[in-house]
């Protein structure tokens, strides 16, 4: 009986520096986006000809969780886990620092190979002590939207904050509670605004607001006669407030008290 034996194909692989440019163009484009990261790095060829491929990345965030920092790139999406503790999303591919090493310089640190991305998010946590630090590091500075997110924000964080608004960022507060009693002059100073918990905004404080693009405010303790009062002072203000406010309302049968004393055109849908 004549033995038959099974003979496993081998599997090849092919360079991909032996591509014509073009058709090495196109094979990047439509490799997922941390396979492109990986092949970047393997070479400053490789790096050059991703750069032309003009790979485009629709928003860069900053996510600062301690040990478990990372930057997310959206559109396509990747995460690149910075610390000890790797964040794992179960649908987006991650690449952690031991992925990145052929990049970086053992004599260097991580900032100094980083090259500046324009506008950047930035979230933060209500874990990070340090914000002021963080906010006054160079590549940070100009970034697009603030995010602070998690449980409790202690007065003094809130503080650094508001202290460095400049009027062309944002600032979203979210998933997080602010104490009460809380107050500070630049609360609407940044040009977008969302503060998911806004039960410390008080009437004086939207009486302040000047100039803003878009204003968010969800939970709140605001009564219908302040929001009518605001509204006043909306109509009869001489210079532009806002482009767009939005005020959480859980109250019915409101109408009557929110436009007192104001004008308004009613519609009808269905008669």
């Amino acid at each position: 009986m004549e033995a038959i034996r099974a003979i496993q194909p081998m599997l090849s692989t092919f360079p991909l520096r032996k591509l014509p440019f073009v058709a090495l163009k196109h094979v990047i484009k439509v490799m997922d986006i941390d396979e492109i990261v990986k092949i970047a790095i393997t070479s400053k060829y490789m790096e050059a000809i991703v750069k032309v491929c003009y790979i485009r990345i629709r928003q860069l965030r900053v996510n600062l969780y301690g040990e478990r920092t990372y930057v997310s790139l959206d559109y396509p999406g990747v995460t690149l886990s910075c610390g000890t503790n790797p964040f794992n999303h179960p649908s987006i591919p991650k690449l952690i620092k031991e992925d990145l090493k052929p990049w970086f310089s053992e004599t260097s640190t991580i900032l100094e190979y980083t090259r500046q991305c324009g506008h950047i998010n930035m979230l933060i946590s209500s874990s990070t002590q340090n914000i002021k630090e963080v906010l006054e590091i160079p590549e940070f500075r100009n970034f697009a939207v603030l995010y602070l997110v998690g449980g409790h924000f202690k007065k003094e964080q809130l503080d650094e904050v508001m202290d460095f608004e400049r009027e062309d960022q944002d600032l979203h507060i979210i998933r997080g509670e602010i104490p009460e009693d809380y107050y500070h002059p630049n609360l609407f100073k940044y040009t977008d605004v969302h503060y998911c918990d806004a039960r410390w905004i008080r009437l004086e404080h939207l009486l302040s607001i000047k100039n803003n693009d878009v204003i968010t405010l969800g939970k709140n303790n605001l009564t219908i006669s302040d929001i009518n009062k605001f509204l006043h002072h909306w109509v009869n203000s001489e210079y532009d407030l806002f482009n767009w406010m939005t005020i959480d309302i859980v109250e019915e049968e409101i109408m009557p008290v929110l436009f007192h004393g104001i004008d308004v055109l009613r519609g009808y849908r269905f008669g």
